[in-house]
């Protein structure tokens, strides 16, 4: 109720950024999540490294003065855009193929946040040079508020993994109060990959709060930073993170169990013969969660380090149990959930 007073939501409940029929946001509900390691100890423990996280920056600019609380701030906006670059090492703009923008779909909060980056990014961009490519996830899930910078990060991350830039949906009209040519932006209508002459697949992500927060991420594919990197394609023949990368020296759980001990030993042999062949930590996953618990159980803690060991000696590094009676299980139905082990 508050945001429809507030008169930012579209009666459309659609995010028409860039588009002339920008007539407020799209609420969307979301949870993201993120998983941050310094790339240091990435590298060090071999983990799969989707994208790095190059350089950020957060400002304040509070309300603008004379309008509402909601209305952009266009030069704090510029502002943390450059300090994102400057603390990343002076970096480029010109090296960025890719910004993704805010792009709530407002008639005031669109052509204000790209007259922005394009202050902060394509000052010393040419007329002859191509333009930037500018996008918002807002148009394809909607606003998600809270979540929404999240979202857009999550975006970036699969872009530079993927090596191509997803298109923005809706913009058939492109809104007149942006000015397109001079501030040398276009949008992102198909797929696109990254342009080859550039020599980082880099990504800006831009993300704004009620009251004047301003912050601003620049996404890099690992591809630059980090030399000798493999990559394997999953199922549909997509690339995907280092599956290899995953056999490093954590352990891991692997359990058995037959109807009785001497065919419980006979099929730890049997996949101690062919082990080598697999992922160990799928052949965790499986034997852990996707087999039936029988009556004679054993396991062994291992890594791929200590695998020829644990399935050698006559099994001597497994611990085995067997249970002779047959669990009993009960059920009741008090109608309430007021019951408890007597």
């Amino acid at each position: 109720m508050n945001t429809a007073k507030l008169g930012v939501l579209s009666p459309s409940s659609t995010c028409h950024t860039f588009d002339a029929s920008a007539d407020g946001y799209g609420r969307a509900d979301a949870v993201g999540a993120l998983y941050l390691k310094r790339l240091s100890d990435a590298v060090r423990d071999g983990d799969p490294i989707r994208a790095v996280i190059r350089s950020s920056a957060v400002n304040s600019n509070g309300k603008v003065p004379a309008v509402g609380i909601t209305h952009p701030n266009l030069e704090g906006q510029a502002e943390v855009i450059k300090h994102a670059y400057v603390r990343g090492g002076d970096l480029d703009p010109k090296l960025t193929s890719y910004f993704e923008c805010h792009g709530t779909g407002t008639a005031v909060g669109d052509p204000l946040e790209v007259h922005a980056l394009a202050n902060a990014m394509n000052t010393n961009r040419s007329p002859e040079e191509e333009r930037l490519w500018i996008g918002a996830v807002k148009t394809n899930i909607g606003h998600s508020e809270a979540a929404s910078g999240i979202s857009a990060i999550i975006k970036a991350v699969l872009s530079v993994e993927k090596g191509v830039i997803p298109p923005t949906r809706g913009v058939v009209n492109p809104n007149p109060a942006i000015d397109w040519e001079g501030w040398k932006v276009r949008v992102v209508n198909d797929p696109v990959p990254f342009p080859e002459h550039l020599p980082v697949k880099r990504i800006s992500v831009n993300s704004f709060g009620y009251g004047g927060t301003n912050a601003h991420v620049i996404v890099e594919s690992a591809d630059s930073l980090v030399t000798g990197r493999r990559s394997y394609t999953d199922a549909s023949n997509r690339i995907a993170p280092p599956r290899d990368s995953f056999r490093r020296k954590r352990p891991f759980l692997l359990p058995f169990s037959a109807h009785d001990k001497p065919t419980l030993k006979k099929n730890i042999v049997a996949l101690g013969d062919v082990v080598n062949d697999y992922s160990l930590l799928d052949l965790s996953y499986t034997l852990g969660n996707r087999r039936s618990k029988l009556s004679s159980r054993g396991f062994v803690v291992t890594s791929t380090a200590g695998l020829e060991t644990a399935f050698s000696n006559d099994l001597d590094s497994f611990a085995f149990a067997e249970k002779k009676k047959t669990p009993l299980i009960g059920f009741a139905f008090t109608g309430q959930g007021a019951q408890w082990a007597k």
